[in-house]
């Protein structure tokens, strides 16, 4: 007999037995008892003590694997995966940028949350789980890539020139930062340069007439 835990004769041997104990949540240190008795009045009994490691719930994310700066990204919470019989009493999403947001919940499969990212580049979003055995960090990992916004042009200074090209022309718009060329109606301007996100200066090409 055992306690916690079963004893199961092995078969065909004839002197061998199995002691079997599954936890019911973790950690805890079960004192183990095991007695072996064996009918004729011999009686041996062994115990110790079992250590029972925790096992950190994991949470599924999903979403978009891209976004782009600016833009709302939406990410969905889904199943817990638990051995144990814990509940998680709240939680928290460390969106890769430097923010975190913290939320009180029973349980958070199927909630919906949105973050808005200023920045491009890789993030790595991570989803931490607090329950009865403390907070368990990274349940849950996603990576996603934030891309940056299209360009948009608004107005042109000058807008007419001569066939001789040469002008210096003032490009006004949005998100321009990352512009490496221009070009006139196929033709590549000249001496491009990015004054800042919304402002591109660059001269424009011979044999061209500016619109």
């Amino acid at each position: 007999s055992a306690g916690p835990g079963t004893v199961q004769k092995d078969v065909p041997s004839a002197g061998q037995w199995t002691w079997t104990y599954t936890p019911p949540d973790g950690p805890v240190n079960p004192n183990v008892t095991i007695q072996a008795d064996d009918g004729s009045g011999g009686i041996t009994t062994t115990s110790f003590s079992l250590n029972v490691n925790d096992v950190s719930p994991t949470i599924a994310l999903t979403g978009d694997s891209t976004v782009t700066a600016g833009s709302v990204y939406t990410l969905d919470l889904g199943a817990i995966t638990d051995p144990g019989t814990d509940t998680v009493t709240d939680y928290a999403i460390n969106w890769g940028d430097g923010n975190t947001d913290t939320f009180a919940a029973d349980h958070p499969t199927g909630d919906t949350r949105t973050h808005t990212y200023s920045a491009t580049g890789s993030k790595t979003i991570s989803v931490s789980l607090t329950d009865e055995d403390g907070t368990h960090l990274s349940a849950g990992v996603k990576t996603i890539t934030v891309g940056a916004p299209a360009p948009t042009v608004t107005s042109l200074n000058p807008t007419s020139g001569t066939m001789l090209g040469g002008e210096s022309v003032t490009i006004t718009g949005t998100n321009l930062t990352g512009a490496s060329a221009v070009t006139f109606g196929g033709d590549a301007g000249l001496n491009v340069v990015v004054v800042n996100d919304t402002t591109v200066t660059v001269d424009a090409p011979a044999r061209m007439r500016l619109r």
